[in-house]
């Protein structure tokens, strides 16, 4: 009796596990979905831009180490803060600056100030040179990637995810039952 019941137990804890395993590679693939979809990267060919802010021109709203998020849009309005490249024939032509839009339009150029300045920048932003409008700020993760850009760091980063996926592997080897 005591021996069905642990059979019983045993087989429960198999199926447990391998509705775990599935739940967990729904998920997994649910989340890959929904990031392909919206946050993917621009390089990719997806809607999404990443930037790390620098400099004090946006405090309050964006302080300098935050990771902003954009995402591209056929249209965007004024009081939306969108990240752009300075137009060519300025002194600083390519330079990507995030800004909140005051005034202008699409047909005429934007025109951008950033929070913490008094006059609004010296020239108008073309649709075609914005990257996108923030969607999401991420408070100190630019500098934590800062961090990770690092050759030292981004080689810990690595050696630690190969040497992980090397116990895994070592680990389900080891618990696999020897044939008699």
């Amino acid at each position: 009796m005591e021996l069905g019941s642990s059979t019983a137990a045993g087989s429960r804890r198999r199926v447990d596990r391998r509705g775990l395993r599935a739940l967990n590679i729904a998920v997994t693939l649910v989340l890959a979905v929904f990031w392909w979809n919206l946050y993917r990267p621009q390089l990719l060919g997806g809607p999404a831009g990443y930037a790390v802010v620098e400099g004090t021109s946006m405090r309050p709203t964006l302080v300098a180490g935050d990771l902003v998020i954009t995402r591209e849009h056929a249209r965007y309005h004024s009081g939306e803060v969108i990240a752009y490249r300075v137009p060519a024939g300025a002194s600083l032509a390519g330079l990507p600056v995030i800004h909140r839009i005051v005034g202008g339009s699409a047909s005429m150029g934007y025109v951008t100030k950033g929070d913490n300045r008094a006059t609004a920048d010296p020239w108008r932003v073309a649709p075609g040179d914005v990257i996108g409008s923030v969607g999401l700020r991420i408070p100190y993760a630019g500098t934590i990637v800062g961090v990770l850009r690092q050759p030292p760091m981004f080689a810990w980063l690595v050696g630690s995810i190969v040497l992980t996926g090397f116990w895994a592997l070592d680990r389900r080897r080891r618990a696999r039952p020897v044939a008699a």
